[in-house]
Parts: structure tokens; C-alpha cells; sequence
């Protein structure tokens, strides 16, 4: 729980591993059942800053059968984010990731006939302001997402190109909230978003890039005195 010291920051190194049965391995329409092993590295690293806040998270999980179907298979990523107090009462919060993993069972799109699922690339970066007046609370956020898909290897031979799916999301959001107690604080967020793919059409010959405009009410809840 103390970590291990580096110049000025903090590291918190931790390994889990586990076990799990899935009856289908590698999250295909023809997969079969396997028991597979579950290995996981993370890092934490914080610097010891007394009035800003940053911390490094990253990870990487590697998975392999032990019985049933073959499969091995590696996903990981690494974020970054940094909290810096330009005066009492405004703050400015960046961020920045990539994250890599194979295909998800769940996606929409639907790979038959592939080797093993190809990798997904994310890269997202977001940049935010925060004032606070009074019980008021403002901020302004623009952030933006890119997934990049690799290209998937069939098992009847040759590659099946994914470009057509690469896409960007890029979005601005405004918030306002008033603080009720120091530990609660409603909200109400309005955001507006485009999603731009590479390709104007794809394979399939749909022109997929959207506007997008969003909606949301919630509560922050400051829970740290009641915990410690």
C-alpha cells in the first residue's frame, strides 16, 4: 500500500491472475468451449505533488488456453491524467490513453471464418476547464476518441481489410452544477459530437459519419472524508 519510491513518484506495481471457462474462446461464430488462463500486470504511478494531481495507470493482460480451444491472445493500454489548479477557484484537467484488445464478442460487427479476432486501437486525449463560484459549478470539456482496426487473417487464406471501420469521435460538453453539501453536487450536462469515419462509405456502401448530441443529469458525490 506504500509503494515504491522512484525520484518524486509513487509506484504501485500489482500482478492478479485467474482462470476462466468460456464457451467460446475466441469469440467467433464457430467458437468452442476452453479453460484459459488469465494473467495481469498493472502499474500506478502518482508523483508526490502537494497541490496538483497527476497519475499514470497502465496495464496489459495476457491470456492463454490451458484446455479445449488454442488460443493466446495479449491486450493492454496506458493512461494518463493530469488535475492543475490554475487558481482557487479554476482548474484545468487533461487527458490522454491508448488501449489495444482483440475483437469483443459483443461488437456489431460480426468476423467469420478468421484465425484469431484482429486488435482494436483506441487513442483518446480530452482537455477540460472547471471554475467554481460559490456553491456554483461550470465546466467546459472537449474530447476526442479514435478507434483504428487492424486487419483480420482468414483461415481460407489472405487478409480482410478493416479501414472502412476507422472512425473518429470528437465531442464539447457544458456542464453546470450547484452543491448542495459539500459531498453532494447535482448536475446537468448538454454535449454535442461528430462522429467522422476515414472512408465516406463502407463496404457495404452505408455512409456511416453522424452528428451526435447528447443529454445528462447525475450527482458527484465527494465521499473521501466519509471513507477515510
Amino acid at each position: 500500500a506504500l509503494g515504491i519510491r522512484a525520484g518524486s513518484f509513487i509506484l504501485r506495481p500489482s500482478v492478479e491472475q485467474g482462470f476462466t471457462y468460456t464457451t467460446n474462446a475466441n469469440s467467433s461464430p464457430n467458437g468452442s468451449e476452453a479453460i484459459q488462463s488469465d494473467t495481469t500486470l498493472r502499474l500506478n504511478a502518482v508523483p508526490d505533488w502537494h497541490v496538483h494531481y497527476a497519475a499514470i495507470e497502465a496495464y496489459g493482460i495476457f491470456r492463454k488456453s490451458l484446455s479445449g480451444e488454442d488460443l493466446q491472445q495479449i491486450e493492454g493500454g496506458i493512461a494518463q491524467t493530469i488535475d492543475y489548479d490554475l487558481s482557487r477557484e479554476l482548474k484545468l484537467k487533461t487527458a490522454v490513453g491508448y488501449a489495444f484488445k482483440p475483437e469483443s464478442a459483443s461488437s456489431p460487427v460480426i468476423l467469420g471464418n478468421v484465425v484469431e479476432q484482429p486488435l482494436r486501437h483506441t487513442f483518446n486525449a480530452s482537455l477540460g476547464l472547471t471554475k467554481e463560484t460559490g456553491k456554483f459549478e461550470y465546466g467546459v470539456t472537449v474530447a476526442s476518441e479514435r478507434n483504428m482496426y487492424g486487419e483480420a487473417e482468414l483461415d481460407t487464406g489472405g487478409t480482410l481489410n478493416q479501414d472502412d471501420r476507422n472512425a473518429a469521435l470528437t465531442t464539447i460538453s457544458l456542464r453546470g452544477g450547484y452543491e448542495i453539501s459539500p459531498a453532494i453536487t447535482p448536475f446537468v450536462e448538454v454535449e454535442l459530437g461528430r462522429r467522422q469515419y476515414d472512408l465516406t462509405a463502407d463496404a457495404a456502401g452505408y455512409e456511416r459519419s453522424a452528428d451526435r448530441v447528447a443529454a445528462r443529469a447525475g450527482v458527484k458525490l465527494d465521499m473521501r472524508e466519509k471513507l477515510v
